[in-house]
């Protein structure tokens, strides 16, 4: 029998905020490729992206190379608009378990926070990072790719 598709990929981030705290880093790994903090108010609004499937699906169907203006024309569009509206509600709604990832994402030194400021900056890990699941694969993909369009 095989155990790893006993996971749903959902459960394993919404019941583990330091999954959801390596989301956060691959996604600060590519917005910060020009070595600038992000605010941390953005992190609030990429988390229900990441998380919330009528978001992902969203992100998952809009290639790299079409761009962020791509990505806000599906938003924009009649079938979805109702879910852009929604983004700021279901940052409300996923704002402990974001607070609760950032918290860990810095206390494991994956990104340091700058509470003055309000700024998020990128680390150097040492070491390796964990392995990621199978089922997360793609997800820490289209992290990436967000943090690249936002960059």
């Amino acid at each position: 029998m095989r155990y790893r598709n006993l996971i749903d990929a959902d459960l394993l981030i919404y019941q583990n905020p330091v999954v959801l705290a390596y989301l956060i880093y691959y996604f600060l790994n590519k917005f910060s490729n020009e070595k600038k903090p992000c605010d941390l108010s953005l992190l609030y609004y990429v988390t229900p992206i990441l998380l919330i499937d009528d978001y992902y699906k969203i992100l998952k169907n809009t290639q790299l190379k079409s761009g962020i203006e791509k990505f806000i024309t599906k938003f924009i569009d009649n079938k979805s608009r109702d879910v852009l509206l929604r983004l700021k509600y279901e940052a409300k709604r996923c704002f402990k378990l974001t607070s609760k990832a950032i918290y860990i994402g810095h206390v494991c030194e994956l990104f340091s926070v700058d509470r003055i400021n309000a700024q998020v900056s990128i680390q150097n890990v040492p070491g390796n990072l964990p392995r990621i699941p199978i089922a997360l694969r793609r997800r820490f993909r289209d992290a990436e790719k967000l943090g690249s369009w936002l960059a």
